[in-house]
């Protein structure tokens, strides 16, 4: 049984601040590379239990065994994965600096998706943005890709990180 962990929604990204485990670095995930880390540290937390995990081409935590054992795999990986994570912090808490490096991230991503051949529509103007990101329809410019294939997938991702912050 497989359950891919493909990179982490732009909202869920946000509103869970990874951080590492150690506390020689508690700074939350800025990156592709930081989030493969992350990672790779639950897969290393999964594996301490007892279960097959490995980080996947796709990005994604997979695990293989039975589906007898799927209830227990998902409360292993609820755990290790809340090891890692930060708190929230509320959109009310953000600053206009924190809005704005966000749209900034988001109009960059739209920009290299684009160039890649994603039909990504433009970003909406920066107060209609900031409304919608915290409906329950936030615009990013992943809600739009249509990879198609895993290994499509994979190559946005890789090449197009999908933003995050940390206010």
């Amino acid at each position: 049984m497989t359950r891919a962990r493909a990179s982490v929604s732009l909202l869920a990204a946000t509103m869970a601040l990874l951080a590492a485990c150690s506390s020689s670095s508690s700074k939350p995930p800025t990156s592709l590379k930081d989030h493969v880390s992350w990672q790779q540290r639950v897969v290393t937390c999964l594996k301490a239990q007892g279960w097959n995990a490995i980080v996947g081409d796709g990005g994604g935590i997979q695990y293989s065994g039975v589906t007898s054992q799927q209830s227990a795999y998902n409360s292993a990986l609820n755990a290790c994965e809340a090891k890692y994570q930060g708190k929230a912090v509320p959109f009310g808490k953000w600053t206009d600096s924190d809005w704005h490096e966000l749209y900034r991230k988001e109009s960059a991503t739209a920009q290299c998706l684009r160039a890649l051949g994603a039909a990504i529509p433009p970003i909406p103007s920066y107060q209609t943005f900031v409304q919608r990101y915290q409906s329950p329809h936030p615009w990013t410019s992943y809600e739009f890709v249509d990879a198609g294939s895993q290994s499509l997938w994979t190559t946005y991702n890789h090449k197009c990180p999908q933003p995050s912050i940390t206010p």
